[in-house]
């Protein structure tokens, strides 16, 4: 049994599904920071190869080592914002594609009639 954000446990079943939610919000989040840097890394490679087949181009062998230096530069920039999503993030995201809200029932607490006997 995993214990969710609210303190009650869950099933494994579903703290695998959260957990794999998590992972995919963490993908996500990295696509989303780093695309400059894997645009960069595309053009510096074809620069690479540009260069590699034309002897007049190979007059300039700077270009393509600027461009992967700069393709470095742009990554660490875009790493800096990278933020870690928090595993309740999953959950919330989980629970809202899901029919019916059953982790907001699991996490639901009786109010009235907890006395009644």
């Amino acid at each position: 049994m995993a214990i969710s954000q609210t303190g009650r446990t869950l099933p494994p079943h579903i703290a695998k599904r959260i957990r794999l939610s998590w992972l995919i919000l963490l993908l996500e989040t990295g696509v989303r920071a780093f695309w400059p840097a894997w645009s960069a890394a595309f053009v510096a490679f074809a620069a690479w190869r540009f260069t590699s087949g034309f002897a007049w181009m190979q007059s300039w062998p700077f270009v393509p080592h600027t461009l992967i230096f700069l393709c470095v530069a742009i990554a660490i920039i875009c790493g800096a914002r990278v933020r870690i999503p928090p595993m309740s993030a999953a959950e919330a995201r989980l629970d809202r594609a899901l029919p019916r809200r059953p982790l907001t029932a699991i996490r639901d607490r009786q109010r009235l009639g907890r006395s009644d006997s």
